[in-house]
């Protein structure tokens, strides 16, 4: 359960958005310009416990880290980044809202959801970095 609990604290942090000057939304968890290494704690927690969170949850999550990583250095401006990626990110936060409550009808079944996991040795190459 603790493993849901991360991935509802990322949700929080995706759903809350903020119009800047300029009229362009972005979301929270990119509010705090220079705070890349709080964006990859988030991202991490999320992840880190791969065996109780669903597969589909596990490559939503990974698809913000790929983007994330590919769109950030550690000088660049996150709140420019979570304008430039608003809608993918929204997107992405819907997506996850629908696993989550999905995995939640599912969870007590504890044989049953791990039998469900795939095992795989395959892996996605890291982005290049703009």
């Amino acid at each position: 359960m603790a493993a849901y609990e991360e991935i509802e604290k990322l949700i929080l942090l995706i759903k809350t958005a903020i119009v800047d000057v300029d009229g362009n939304p972005y979301h929270m968890l990119f509010s705090d310009d220079d705070a890349h290494q709080k964006v990859w704690n988030v991202i991490h927690k999320s992840m880190s416990q791969a065996l109780w969170i669903s597969d589909d949850i596990f490559k939503s999550i990974r698809e913000l880290n790929k983007i994330f990583y590919a769109g950030t250095n550690a000088s660049s401006s996150l709140i420019e980044f979570g304008k430039l990626n608003y809608s993918f990110v929204a997107e992405l936060r819907t997506r996850l809202e629908k696993l989550h409550t999905r995995d939640m009808l599912v969870l007590h079944d504890v044989p049953g959801f791990l039998k469900g996991k795939r095992i795989s040795n395959d892996y996605e190459p890291i982005p290049e970095r703009r």
